[in-house]
């Protein structure tokens, strides 16, 4: 009850909300655990779930990376363990396990712990049915129908579709005035970076084998994701999930 407390304390303490007011809040995927006490914290929230295919996240999320560790380098990637249970960003033991799973480069262990996010969700689906999931490319695919879709879901109403529409020109890193988001994609933008084959055959053998889950296509895209939104039909992909307007 404390924690539960304290969560909502600081929710509301960091949206600084009126009463009445509807406010849109993004998370990081690993508070999936969390999110029991969130909806304690907060009855009657609505959330949503947003992935993208595996290949151009990668692509997109290694570029930021690149002058931090050589992707491909196994001579890196002790350095890279090190560094990360040195400032406790993860244990010594869950690193151990990672390489375990044949994780021996940073590209890799990126893919792997985008894998574990994805899984978690899935296992969520589980036990929850008040779920809906937005993949990135369908975003790409049609801007106005999905912007319009969910805006309904989190109860803000298709009225602002337009504005938010408008909003999406502006590129929030390379138009933001903070050196840090402005550094970060001009980098994206100049930094040539592709998946190599051996992270590829990895991510698909081990998503498969570990959890599985199938990555198809070109871009390694989740078939059978749960609760997923899809413009042209009234059911997502998955032959368990249930029914979803488009």
């Amino acid at each position: 009850p404390h924690t539960v407390a304290r969560l909502r304390a600081a929710l509301l303490f960091i949206t600084q909300a009126p009463p009445g007011t509807k406010v849109f809040v993004k998370v990081h995927v690993v508070d999936l655990d969390y999110m029991h006490l969130f909806q304690q914290a907060l009855p009657g929230i609505r959330e949503t779930f947003m992935y993208r295919s595996f290949r151009p996240w990668f692509v997109s999320y290694m570029s930021m990376r690149i002058n931090m560790f050589s992707l491909d380098s196994v001579p890196s990637f002790p350095l890279f363990k090190r560094c990360m249970s040195h400032h406790g960003l993860r244990t010594r033991e869950y690193m151990d396990r990672m390489e375990e799973a044949g994780v021996n480069t940073v590209g890799k262990f990126m893919l792997y712990h985008a894998l574990r996010r994805v899984a978690k969700f899935i296992s969520v689906c589980a036990t929850r049915d008040d779920f809906i999931a937005y993949s990135y490319e369908s975003l790409i695919d049609d801007p106005r129908a999905f912007i319009s879709h969910l805006l309904e879901q989190i109860g803000v109403g298709s009225q602002w579709a337009e504005l938010a529409l408008t909003a999406m020109k502006e590129d929030s890193q390379g138009n933001n005035g903070t050196v840090s988001r402005g550094a970060i994609s001009a980098i994206k933008k100049k930094t040539k970076i592709s998946m190599d084959e051996e992270s590829e055959r990895f991510i698909r053998d081990y998503a498969e084998k570990e959890y599985g889950i199938r990555l198809v296509g070109e871009n390694l895209d989740i078939l059978d994701m749960p609760y997923l939104w899809n413009k042209n039909k009234k059911r997502t992909c998955s032959e368990n999930s249930p029914e979803v307007d488009a």
